[in-house]
């Protein structure tokens, strides 16, 4: 199942603390992180929140992962341009894609039309798990490259990379 190579990929990755905002795509993931005893999982109210836990932790020199839906990323740009781009701080940013070909409900599509803009907007970098070789590989891959060029990056999970 995806959850558990997405998990498999964290914990390869170094990544001891995954901060999440309610999402059903996730559900998964967050029960199995739930009941991992090397991951510390935090429930957070608001995505400024869970961007601003995430930063928190990598001032200390932690690796973390944010677990966000695209629609919820779209409403925390200042706070990721303020504190992942201003700082220059890793932060790897697991997004739930919705509206996209794998989930093409109406009220989603806009979602997907503007995530990548957005993200592009931010310069923050932005990967599908087919890009970087499949899951738990792309997890990795991410994170490196968040820690490599001292920023956010964002892989973008369809429904499919989720089953």
């Amino acid at each position: 199942m995806g959850h558990r190579e997405m998990l498999a990929g964290l914990r390869e990755a170094g990544v001891s603390l995954l901060v999440s905002v309610p999402d059903t795509w996730m559900s998964g993931l967050l029960a199995a992180a739930d009941a991992a005893p090397w991951i510390r999982h935090i429930r957070a109210a608001r995505e400024e929140e869970a961007v601003g836990i995430c930063a928190g932790y990598a001032f200390a020199g932690a690796r973390s992962a944010l677990i966000v839906q695209n629609g919820g990323l779209l409403g925390c740009g200042s706070e990721l341009l303020l504190l992942i781009k201003g700082y220059c701080l890793p932060m790897l940013l697991l997004v739930s894609h919705r509206g996209s070909a794998s989930d093409p409900y109406w009220l989603h599509v806009p979602k997907a039309v503007h995530v990548v803009p957005f993200l592009s907007a931010l310069a923050v970098p932005h990967y599908t798990v087919p890009e970087l070789g499949g899951l738990p590989r792309a997890v990795v891959r991410a994170m490196e490259y968040a820690e490599a060029a001292e920023t956010g990056v964002a892989l973008l999970l369809g429904k499919d990379d989720l089953a």
